[in-house]
């Protein structure tokens, strides 16, 4: 909290935010974090991802198991997709005005651009790939 004058741990992001020093802001929409509630989390997209069978299989497999309904689970599914897409491309305008180095940075600290990594970038382009014709399968397997 930049206090000095409590431990780290914090019930929620709003608690961290109402507890930072005076002079200092720090606005709970900006923290990437999120409250884990108390239910279970769907893995729908990583099921569906990893599946073995057919992607029209792991789709209905989704409906079935995870049980999102089917009016929802389409639209899930292509929104992870332009995710990945967004994410691969900015990731690559990054690595273009930002190319990948190693150097030190603030007190002697070894700083890396982790996203202008080369591997981090073919991640990504892979990941997105696969993920995405997977996806597109899905139609493809329902127009037969």
């Amino acid at each position: 909290s930049g206090r000095g004058d409590r431990g780290e741990d914090f019930g929620s992001v709003q608690e961290l935010c109402s507890t930072v020093r005076q002079g200092l802001v720090l606005d709970t929409r900006f923290v990437p974090a999120f409250e884990l509630s108390k239910e279970p989390l769907n893995a729908y997209l990583l099921d569906f991802f990893r599946g073995r069978r057919s992607p029209l299989s792991e789709y209905r497999a989704l409906l079935k198991v995870n049980k999102i309904p089917e009016n929802d689970c389409w639209s899930l599914l292509k929104r992870f997709s332009l995710a990945l897409k967004a994410l691969h491309k900015s990731l690559h305008r990054r690595a273009k005005y930002n190319p990948y180095k190693t150097g030190t940075h603030g007190e002697g600290r070894s700083a890396t651009t982790v996203f202008s990594d080369p591997k981090v970038q073919r991640m990504f382009k892979r990941l997105s790939a696969e993920y995405g014709d997977k996806f597109v399968q899905i139609g493809q397997e329902q127009d037969y």
